[in-house]
């Protein structure tokens, strides 16, 4: 019995350690996505997979995925695959981020992909809505557990987004809440 339970408690280490693995190597093929082309199928074959071994963080994952999607118009040469990207992945994270309105990592990563977005695509008012909606959520519960991503979402909200005067004197109060941990 004691064997058994040992056996038992290893898999399951290993399961969610392979898991942390994989979800560490799909957004760090996530961000080189961003940067270069070769990057793109594998981030997409990763958080593939991670959805394929768990539900847990779906919506988090389907955003990323619709985030990758409107990544491939940076890619296509020809216009009307620019355009065809760019919509299906917005579609997709507009889908997707309603289920994840409380989950930083996916507001953070909607709301990047929008706010990079050319003008004309008429995200704005979604990078504002996400970015005030990260704002909001941090100041009222939890931050993220992952040090590193919490640091570069705070980062970006203060030195590359221009939040209102509310939200900025939230955003202090959340670094400071942030540091202490």
């Amino acid at each position: 019995m004691i064997k058994a339970t040992i056996f038992i408690f290893l898999i399951s280490f290993t399961l969610i350690n392979s898991q942390t693995v994989l979800v560490d190597n799909a957004r760090i093929n996530f961000y080189k996505a961003s940067q270069e082309e070769k990057y793109l199928l594998m981030a997409v074959e990763l958080f593939e997979e991670i959805l394929k071994n768990s539900s847990q963080n779906e919506a988090r994952w389907k955003v990323y995925l619709g985030s990758l999607e409107s990544m491939k118009a940076m890619y296509s040469l020809w216009p009307q695959n620019k355009l065809e990207h760019a919509n299906k992945g917005i579609s997709m994270m507009e889908k997707w981020i309603q289920k994840a309105d409380s989950d930083i990592e996916a507001l953070f990563v909607y709301g990047t992909s929008c706010y990079y977005m050319p003008f004309f695509m008429g995200q704005k008012d979604n990078a504002d809505w996400a970015f005030n909606r990260i704002v909001d959520v941090c100041y009222k519960s939890e931050l993220l557990e992952e040090k590193e991503l919490m640091n570069n979402v705070l980062e970006f909200l203060e030195k590359e987004y221009d939040l209102d005067d509310s939200r900025k004197e939230k955003l202090e109060i959340i670094k400071k809440k942030y540091s202490s941990n």
